[in-house]
């Protein structure tokens, strides 16, 4: 790319942050969670993998559902780039 020129890069889901999976969302006890817990919160947990985020999605009577997939899964990437300077 030369001083000036623009291009758009795209990359599909799969090859970025993975497809979304139904799988890594949770029903999970409610008593497990802080009082004031909301929908739309991002709290850390612990995986067998280690911590990760997860994204309040409801808040229910006794329960909590969470989605443990990044926020950018299931979605195209993509980028528009433009060279303004070469050093």
């Amino acid at each position: 790319m030369e001083i000036g020129e623009k291009k758009t890069i795209e990359i599909e889901a799969v090859d970025a942050y993975g497809d979304y999976k139904e799988e890594m969302v949770f029903d999970i006890p409610k008593s497990q969670f802080p009082e004031n817990v909301q929908a739309g919160d991002i709290l850390n947990a612990q995986s067998s993998m280690g911590p990760v985020n997860v994204t309040v999605v409801d808040v229910m009577e006794d329960m909590i559902k969470i989605d443990a997939n990044h926020p950018l899964a299931g979605k195209k990437l993509i980028f528009e780039l433009e060279v303004m300077d070469i050093q």
